[in-house]
C-alpha cells in the first residue's frame, strides 16, 4: 500500500487538491504555493513524519495572504499533531510570552492556560519572524520543548 500525502490548496472560493505520494518532492510543491504568495514558506526538515495539508488563504483570490499548513499523525487519522499560520512579515516582533531562540530569531512562547476540564495543558503559541516570513506555530499534543525542536529545524 502506498503512503499519500493530501495538500489542499484554497483560492477564497476555488479548492484545488493535490495528491503528494513519497516520491514526489514536497519542495516543488511548495514552489507552487510560494508562486501565488509574496514571502518564503517554510517547513521542518523532518517533514516526512507527518502527513501534511497545505492552504493558501486570502481575502483576494489573485492575492493569498498567508498559508495554513497542518501536521497530522501519519498513522492515526485525523490526529492533529501541530500547525503552522505563515504570512509576510510586516517589521514587528511578537511581544507575548517567554523568549525563546529559534534559528538566531526572537521568538516568544505563550502556553495554553489551564481550564477546569484540563488543569495541566501541553503547548501552546510559538511565533517568530524568519527571512520576512511571520511564523506561527500552535500545538496541544507538543511540548514547548518539542516545539522549539521543529521550529529550529524549518528551513
Amino acid at each position: 500500500m502506498v503512503n499519500t500525502m493530501l495538500a489542499c490548496f484554497v483560492f477564497m472560493n476555488s479548492v484545488f487538491f493535490t495528491a503528494i505520494e513519497p516520491n514526489i518532492e514536497l519542495k516543488s510543491e511548495l514552489s507552487k504555493v510560494e508562486e501565488n504568495v509574496d514571502f518564503k514558506v517554510f517547513i521542518p526538515e523532518n517533514y516526512n513524519q507527518w502527513k501534511l495539508i497545505i492552504k493558501s488563504l486570502a481575502f483576494d483570490k489573485k492575492n493569498p495572504d498567508s498559508v495554513l499548513i497542518t501536521f497530522e499523525d501519519k498513522e492515526t487519522k485525523g490526529k492533529y499533531i501541530f500547525e503552522c499560520i505563515q504570512t509576510k512579515s510586516n517589521g514587528d516582533h511578537p511581544e507575548n510570552g517567554s523568549i525563546v531562540n529559534v534559528n538566531h530569531n526572537k521568538a516568544r512562547f505563550t502556553p495554553w492556560a489551564a481550564s477546569r476540564n484540563n488543569q495541566k495543558p501541553v503547548g501552546g503559541i510559538l511565533t517568530w519572524n524568519q527571512n520576512g516570513t511571520n511564523i506561527e506555530m500552535k500545538s496541544s499534543y507538543l511540548t514547548k520543548e518539542e516545539m522549539i525542536q521543529i521550529a529550529k529545524k524549518m528551513k
